[in-house]
């Protein structure tokens, strides 16, 4: 699948490089910023270009494509612990909590709830709508963390919809043209996770259909964990550099943040507690800042344009399947650890 757009951003996950002069381009800040995050959290990454915007007149809106039901049984207990169950499903539960999440986040950026959007398609099964199994009628994908073929939200976009690939794309499309957006916000095609490199597609899909015309919208992606080493806890000096050129080659611009928008997007990231579940579940270091979430706030954001897209189709699902072993270890080992620091004091 080859996919061309006028100009496309993305935004990538780096590493330090210190204090020295930008050795890239600003990026112009749009009039019209329109997200698309595969999941509740991943908006963060575009946090001080959605502030930006907004401090200098602009709009902006989020749109969730999942409401991220799928994360782990630790991050679900998590959930249940804080006493939070509007539904006798797990996944629909912890669906609507990382909403709530989001919603508090968001909020530290100036969006009100009207500019959040939930679509609700099903966590980790993005790619396979995307690429559904060849068949004279497609069959609408079935979660395997809320067992449900439809969109089991209330206040999603479109309640009830099958999840099927028209179906995303029908949200999409409508949403695109409704908002009218001049630049595009979406993850990069070669990202490691599925659920990130389909929202390219299903991005880049639905615009070509909006209507809109294409040489005014130029696109951006939020990245995620391919382009290298990150702090595992905050650190208000860190930096971002890209460390390799991904299989799409990509030129970089940057975006300096302000003191006011570093502390925002701190105080964002501050909100998604079940993301740091899974890492500390007694919730010793959270004061701390001490978690993954947090080596991605950073004094500057990247954002690249895609010269062009070239697709791996097994690229995510590798990756993905290389990484459930070691996040497994590492849930067990922060266990152990959060309950000797329980026990014993440290």
């Amino acid at each position: 699948m080859t996919c061309r757009a006028p100009l496309l951003f993305v935004l990538l996950s780096l590493v330090p490089f210190g204090t020295q002069a930008s050795e890239f381009e600003p990026i112009a800040i749009p009039k019209r910023l329109l997200v698309l995050a595969p999941h509740p959290d991943d908006a963060m990454l575009a946090a001080g270009l959605i502030t930006r915007t907004l401090a200098q007149g602009g709009a902006a809106q989020v749109i969730d494509l999942t409401c991220g039901d799928g994360n782990s049984p630790l991050a679900v207990a998590y959930v249940k612990r804080k006493g939070f169950r509007p539904t006798e499903v797990d996944g629909v539960n912890y669906g609507y909590w990382r909403q709530r999440e989001d919603q508090a986040a968001v909020a530290e950026l100036g969006l009100g709830s009207e500019q959040l959007v939930f679509l609700g398609y099903p966590d980790s099964g993005l790619w396979k709508i995307l690429h559904p199994k060849p068949e004279a009628t497609p069959s609408p994908y079935r979660s395997r963390n809320t067992h449900a073929s439809e969109v089991p939200y209330l206040n999603a976009a479109t309640p009830g919809a099958p999840y099927l690939k028209a179906s995303v794309l029908s949200d999409l499309r409508r949403l695109i043209q409704a908002f009218a957006p001049d630049l595009l916000v979406l993850p990069h095609p070669n990202d490691h996770h599925p659920d990130h490199a389909a929202t390219w597609y299903f991005g880049n899909e639905a615009l070509a259909a909006s209507g809109l015309d294409l040489a005014g919208v130029r696109i951006l992606a939020p990245f995620d964990f391919y382009a290298g080493d990150l702090p595992h806890s905050l650190k208000r000096d860190f930096r971002m550099r890209p460390t390799r050129q991904p299989p799409s080659p990509t030129e970089w611009q940057e975006l300096e943040l302000t003191d006011a928008e570093f502390e925002a997007k701190v105080r964002m990231t501050d909100h998604y507690r079940s993301q740091m579940a899974w890492e500390h579940p007694l919730e010793k270091e959270y004061r701390g800042k001490i978690s993954y979430m947090y080596g991605y706030v950073a004094r500057n954001e990247l954002y690249g344009r895609v010269l062009e897209t070239r697709e791996d189709p097994g690229y995510s699902r590798r990756v993905e399947q290389k990484a459930l072993p070691s996040r497994v270890t590492a849930i067990i080992g922060n266990l152990f650890t959060d309950l000797g620091r329980r026990l014993f004091g440290h």
